[in-house]
C-alpha cells in the first residue's frame, strides 16, 4: 500500500512539474537580442513645384500617382524596452511632370540607409506597439521623365534627413512576428543636376518627404 501511495505521489509530482514547464514554454517571453525585419508597402509623396534651370528657368509641377517601398532592418533589442537598428530602403514613386501645360510621365526614386532608435511599449504581450525615430542617408535619389521622346534624368546623393515611425508587432511563434508600420521621412530642399554629360541643366527646390505604410515580418534570433 505504501509503495502504491509513493508511486502515485511521484507520478503526480512529475505531472505537475511537466505541466508547469509546458505552461512556461507557452508563455509569451519578452524579445531581446538580435533580429532581422524585411518589409514592403506603399510610398506616398505630396505634390510640389520645382524649378528647371537650363539657360532660362521654368517651373515644373510634380504630381504623385502611386508608389512602392521595400527594405530590411537589422537590429538589437536590449533587455529594457529600447532597441537600435540599421536598415536599407528603396522607395519609388510614379509621377507626372507638368511643364508649360504639357504633362509627362516619370519616376521619382531613392536608395537610402537608415539608423533608428526604437521603443517597444510591452514586450511581454503578443501585441507589441512601438515608436521610433532616426536618420536617413540618401545614397542616391533621381527624378526622370520623358519629354518629346527624349529622356530627362536628374540625380544627386549624400542628403541626410530625419524620420519618425510607429508600428505594431504581433507575435505568431516564439521567434516570429508580423508587423505593420507607418513612417514619415523629412528632407530639406533637394537640388539635382542632369545625368546627361552634354547637358548642364539643374532641377532645384525639390521636396522629398515620403510617407510609407509597410507590412513585414520580424525574426528574433
Amino acid at each position: 500500500m505504501k509503495t502504491i501511495l509513493k508511486l502515485n505521489v511521484t507520478l503526480f509530482l512529475l505531472f505537475t512539474a511537466s505541466f508547469h514547464a509546458q505552461e512556461q514554454e507557452n508563455t509569451v517571453k519578452p524579445a531581446k537580442g538580435f533580429y532581422v525585419k524585411p518589409y514592403f508597402g506603399g510610398s506616398f509623396i505630396s505634390d510640389f513645384t520645382a524649378i528647371i534651370i537650363d539657360g532660362t528657368s521654368q517651373n515644373v509641377k510634380i504630381t504623385n500617382t502611386s508608389g512602392f517601398d521595400a527594405g530590411i532592418n537589422f537590429g538589437y533589442d536590449f533587455e529594457n524596452k529600447f532597441g537600435l537598428q540599421l536598415g536599407w530602403e528603396y522607395k519609388t514613386n510614379d509621377i507626372e511632370a507638368t511643364i508649360n501645360n504639357q504633362t509627362f510621365k516619370g519616376n521619382y526614386a531613392s536608395n537610402m540607409f537608415t539608423f533608428d532608435a526604437v521603443y517597444t511599449f510591452d514586450r511581454a504581450s503578443k501585441f507589441r506597439p512601438y515608436i521610433g525615430a532616426g536618420l536617413s542617408f540618401i545614397q542616391e535619389i533621381d527624378l526622370d521623365y520623358t519629354q518629346n521622346t527624349q529622356g530627362n534624368s536628374y540625380a544627386t546623393d549624400g542628403k541626410i534627413g530625419f524620420q519618425g515611425f510607429l508600428g505594431l508587432n504581433y507575435q505568431l511563434l516564439k521567434n516570429w512576428s508580423l508587423l505593420g508600420e507607418l513612417r514619415n521621412t523629412q528632407f530639406s530642399k533637394i537640388n539635382m543636376t542632369s545625368e546627361n554629360a552634354m547637358n548642364n541643366a539643374r532641377l532645384i527646390d525639390l521636396k522629398y518627404n515620403p510617407t510609407t505604410f509597410n507590412i513585414g515580418i520580424k525574426y528574433n534570433f
